[in-house]
């Protein structure tokens, strides 16, 4: 039905890049997500979670793209604590921030803004592993009109083994 893959298993099946990216991180980036980042393309795991190219993300997390993005109150020193890094192509985006946590950003919110984050309870590996999980549902969607019960439960028991916390934090309706 659904189950957890690793980070690394995950990481591993992506089509890299014939040759990495190197860009200039921000330091509190996780060296897992730098690393990744650098040798893939943007990647869609599910219509829910796209996760950006190095590039693309740097795009995202400019100056120029802040000022676009942030609610006016949030001053250059907060927005320097998060990182975009993926969205879902509605307006959506995931965040990090500057300790590796995940964060959903839901556009429908307005400008973003940190008090509007909502906490995922994990880390970019965590966040391979939910993108992965979202990627199965679609993939059963692909062949149904709408997930089983079962499948339902089995989700949700999937993301409670990403974090305890997280079937009531997951942005999304089955």
């Amino acid at each position: 039905m659904f189950g957890l893959h690793s980070a690394a298993a995950i990481i591993a099946a992506l089509p890299k890049l014939a040759q990495a990216k190197s860009w200039s991180a921000p330091a509190h980036l996780p060296a897992m997500y730098v690393d990744v980042v650098s040798h893939v393309d943007t990647h869609t795991f599910s219509a829910d979670a796209v996760l950006w190219t190095a590039c693309v993300a740097i795009h995202h997390n400019s100056a120029k793209q802040q000022d676009l993005l942030w609610d006016d109150s949030v001053d250059a020193a907060i927005r320097n604590r998060y990182w975009l890094f993926a969205e879902n192509g509605l307006g959506d985006v995931y965040v990090l921030d500057e300790q590796g946590r995940c964060y959903f950003a839901d556009h429908d919110e307005g400008s973003l803004h940190p008090s509007y984050f909502t906490p995922l309870q994990l880390d970019f590996a965590g966040w391979l592993r939910l993108a992965d999980l979202m990627g199965q549902c679609d993939a059963a969607l692909d062949v149904q009109d709408e997930l089983s019960g079962a499948q339902i439960a089995a989700f949700n028991t999937c993301l409670a083994q990403l974090h305890p916390d997280l079937p009531a934090h997951y942005p999304y309706q089955l």
